[in-house]
């Protein structure tokens, strides 16, 4: 942990650098990742958002949706639910809208 802020571009070479792996295997790699960054940013109240720069390597849509809540890009998830039809998705993401009191994206569920 090198300061408060860490910088996510270690994380991004080293997922750079690994060899290719079976999608479903990979996807689990990614979010892990992306769930570690985000409680140690979360246990320092750190930034999170820079694990935004690790969802493009994520393949299946409900684990990139999934990794786009847990950053907090509500808008971003609630697009990924729409494509994927699923109402369950568009609920949980809508109640978490409620919760950090997004107006915009309410508007738009």
């Amino acid at each position: 942990r090198n300061g408060v802020g860490g910088s996510i571009a270690p994380v991004v070479k080293f997922l750079q650098a690994i060899p290719k792996l079976p999608p479903v295997e990979w996807d689990s790699l990614v979010s892990n990742v992306v769930n570690i960054w985000i409680i140690e940013k979360e246990e320092l109240n750190a930034d999170r958002s820079a694990a935004s720069q690790l969802v493009p390597f994520i393949q299946d849509e409900r684990c990139k949706m999934d990794a786009m809540i847990l950053i907090g890009n509500l808008q971003g998830a609630f697009q990924i639910a729409q494509r994927l039809g699923s109402m369950q998705d568009v609920l949980h993401i809508n109640s978490r809208a409620q919760a950090v009191g997004d107006q915009e994206l309410l508007k738009s569920i």
